[in-house]
């Protein structure tokens, strides 16, 4: 099985907002289009991808450190900011630091990165431009889906019924 095959059997929207977008901005367009992963896209480049994790991970952070420490590195948190204030661009994984697939790549390839690296979402990319994004939960609905079509195909071939 391959990833093009994954992204034809879905709906293949690329969900995508600006680097200078709120996360408050972010986080309700996640909710609004029952996502988990915004692409970002500054003038038609892709540059980065923001996921409900890594939104999880800031508010998590900003509330263990003391000011003092998040000062010394350079991290505004939202003890200093709102989520309407802080930019996608300040929080984004940079484009040059995203694990990204092919259309050619093998869904056992696809899930053993994510298992790897533990993402959720990794772009599609073709001649340098990416063409769709797949996330854990699309792997498992298309294994789910194969699974039972074989279970019906050798449930029909035990039982003798016509296909």
């Amino acid at each position: 099985m391959k990833v093009l095959q994954m992204l034809n059997a879905k709906q293949n929207t690329i969900h995508s907002a600006s680097p200078e977008n709120s996360l408050c901005e972010v986080m309700n367009q996640m909710l609004d289009e029952n996502i988990s992963a915004v692409l970002i896209y500054d003038n038609d480049e892709f540059v980065g991808i923001i996921s409900e994790k890594d939104i999880l991970s800031i508010c998590k952070v900003s509330e263990r450190m003391t000011q003092l420490e998040r000062k010394e590195i350079g991290v505004t948190g939202l003890k200093e900011k709102g989520l309407k204030e802080l930019k996608v661009k300040e929080y984004m994984t940079l484009a040059e630091n995203i694990t990204t697939c092919k259309k050619d790549d093998t869904l056992e390839s696809l899930m053993e990165s994510m298992t790897e690296k533990r993402i959720r979402h990794i772009p599609v990319s073709e001649n340098g431009k990416i063409i769709g994004i797949v996330s854990i939960g699309d792997a498992i609905k298309f294994l789910l889906d194969a699974a039972r079509k074989n279970n019906k195909l050798l449930n029909d071939y035990i039982t003798g019924a016509q296909v």
